[in-house]
């Protein structure tokens, strides 16, 4: 789970959290949708994680983003899923879903996320695996 420690509020009410892939802005959130600039940089790569409640999709802006997605924790890392997008194109993750985003090139990526079913969202519900870092 994300510390609030890293996360700066700035006068609008804007939270912006650096990262050692890089930087998300929070640009919208009202319980049921969550928007997130992010800007990724070359080799940066997030935790490996979850969500149990809700739907992740990430729109690519600038450059080219890689998701990698564990859909059976029996399956070895060889054969994951490691599908990429470029500029104007979307990759969407499910819940219970272990994923983990690169950077193959500096992105501006939106990240949408939106709860299960008739729900709220939760944005602390993230089930961390493995740190995130930079190659």
């Amino acid at each position: 789970m994300t510390t609030h420690e890293d996360r700066n509020t700035d006068e609008s009410g804007r939270v912006t959290c650096e990262r050692p892939w890089g930087r998300w802005t929070r640009v919208y959130f009202d319980g049921v949708l969550e928007v997130r600039k992010l800007e990724v940089k070359r080799g940066g790569f997030c935790t490996k994680h979850f969500h149990r409640t809700k739907i992740n999709t990430f729109i690519v802006v600038v450059g080219t983003l890689q998701v990698r997605q564990w859909p059976d924790p029996r399956v070895v890392e060889d054969t994951d899923m490691r599908p990429a997008a470029y500029a104007g194109q979307a990759l969407t993750v499910q819940p219970y879903i272990p994923h983990r985003f690169y950077g193959l090139t500096d992105a501006v990526v939106y990240e949408f996320a939106l709860p299960v079913g008739c729900g709220m969202l939760d944005p602390e519900e993230t089930e961390q695996l493995e740190p995130a870092g930079i190659e």
